[in-house]
């Protein structure tokens, strides 16, 4: 399995195998499986779940949230999904 890093000014996020936002402002948010924040201390970002770097939280992803996250993802790959 590849691992990629992606930086941002404020950290580093190790990826893979994974369906995830990254923002510009470092927010992170993950559809299926782990991203790594890489810091002081390593924050592993779970599927279901995301970090807000301006509040340092991590929560569970709303479900409306979870189910734009993967609106996005299939229009990306060509396939549409349907909201209720």
């Amino acid at each position: 399995m590849a691992i990629y890093e992606v930086r941002t000014p404020k950290a580093v996020f190790r990826i893979a195998g994974t369906e995830f936002e990254l923002q510009a402002d470092g927010k992170v948010s993950v559809l299926s499986g782990i991203v790594e924040r890489m810091g002081d201390s390593v924050l592993q970002i779970k599927q279901g779940q995301t970090f807000d770097p301006a509040t340092g939280q991590l929560r569970l992803l709303r479900e409306a949230e979870r189910h734009e996250l993967a609106k996005r993802f299939s229009e990306m790959n060509g396939v549409a999904i349907n909201s209720p």
